[in-house]
């Protein structure tokens, strides 16, 4: 569908579409783009007499500008075939031949077009930005040799690795381990940055400090392991012995796994900033709360309520280790938006310094 202006929309027609002005084509694909893109190429040399060089083709990638090379020099000796015969089975070409009694003209301007083929100016859109700025290089301020990257990729990725490297250097321990939980890798990182990394709008905010929460969350922590380690089997037996909790919150065949995950996470030596699943189940207002219809005899221990404030601080941290994930995203971003300008510009003054 050609769009002429915003007021007029008409059925595409490659024979008798016009050649000046701008005109907007609506097609899906396999609709025959490049049949389309061929036949304008030959009405503006046969019917503009414009030269090889004076027509620009631009697509998107080098595979698609390969095909359309070879695709625009075989319409040319179709087009050559059918001038020396006077007919042809192709209605665009015999449209052409309709129109173009000047057969001896045509077939100069297509032999000149085929002799000088190499100089046909269809390229991929970076191709283009490429052959311009080595026509303009003085004017531009570039060297001849600079490199257009296409693919960003690599520079990307060097760029996420030094952020990394230098960021998880100074990070607390528990904003470490969730970071690394959360992110996995630099590379991974990388894949999730990419597409962000031109929006300007993101704006950086404050970071968040979570050092508070460090220290309340590392405070309650060696208090319910001083007690546990001191009290464990009594206070094991407390929710195993105990009759009036809710059958289906407190299953049997799950308590002993939660208290053996209890057991390896306070026998560590270090602080674990990563709660067991279920450490909420022992805390003293989930306890006081699960009773069975009519039952008052929930059980009360120190333990219980020290895993209470441990539960509530850890999910303070998490949290601030969230917003502080977020935060060390939104400045990555703005680091590796930094870093680009300033690496393409030491490579482009590299090149001009070897030029």
């Amino acid at each position: 569908m050609s769009k002429m202006n915003s007021a007029e929309i008409r059925p595409l027609s490659v024979e008798s579409m016009p050649l000046a002005g701008v005109n907007l084509i609506e097609a899906s694909a396999g609709t025959g783009k490049t049949y389309t893109i061929t036949g304008l190429y030959l009405r503006l040399l046969l019917e503009k007499s414009y030269s090889i060089e004076h027509i620009l083709v631009m697509t998107y990638t080098e595979a698609a500008t390969k095909e359309l090379r070879e695709r625009v020099w075989t319409r040319l000796l179709e087009a050559k075939e059918a001038f020396s015969l006077g007919h042809s089975d192709d209605p665009l070409l015999q449209s052409l031949l309709t129109h173009f009694s000047e057969r001896d003209k045509a077939l100069r301007i297509l032999e000149q077009a085929l002799h000088g083929f190499d100089e046909a100016s269809i390229f991929t859109l970076h191709g283009y930005c490429k052959r311009a700025l080595d026509d303009a290089a003085f004017e531009s301020g570039l060297g001849f040799e600079v490199e257009l990257v296409g693919d960003q990729t690599q520079l990307l990725q060097e760029i996420v690795e030094d952020f990394w490297r230098v960021q998880f250097a100074k990070m607390s321990k528990p904003f470490a381990a969730y970071a690394l939980q959360q992110l996995h890798d630099p590379y991974s990182l990388a894949t999730e940055m990419a597409p962000h990394i031109a929006k300007s709008y993101l704006i950086l905010p404050d970071m968040i400090a979570i050092k508070d929460y460090e220290v309340r969350y590392t405070e309650c922590f060696r208090a319910a392991q001083k007690i546990w380690q001191a009290e464990a089997e009594s206070i094991s037996s407390l929710i195993v012995d105990n009759k009036s909790l809710n059958g289906n919150k407190y299953r049997k065949a799950s308590i002993p796994n939660w208290l053996d995950e209890l057991q390896l996470f306070f026998s560590a030596e270090c602080v674990e900033f990563s709660l067991p699943k279920k450490a909420e189940m022992f805390s003293q207002s989930i306890l006081k709360s699960s009773l069975k219809k009519n039952k008052t005899d929930y059980p009360q221990h120190v333990f219980f309520e020290q895993m209470e404030a441990l539960v509530e601080v850890a999910e303070q941290l998490n949290n601030s280790l969230l917003e502080q994930l977020s935060n060390f995203k939104v400045e990555l971003i703005h680091y590796a938006r930094e870093q680009l300008t300033l690496r393409q510009r030491e490579s482009s003054s590299n090149l001009l310094m070897h030029c």
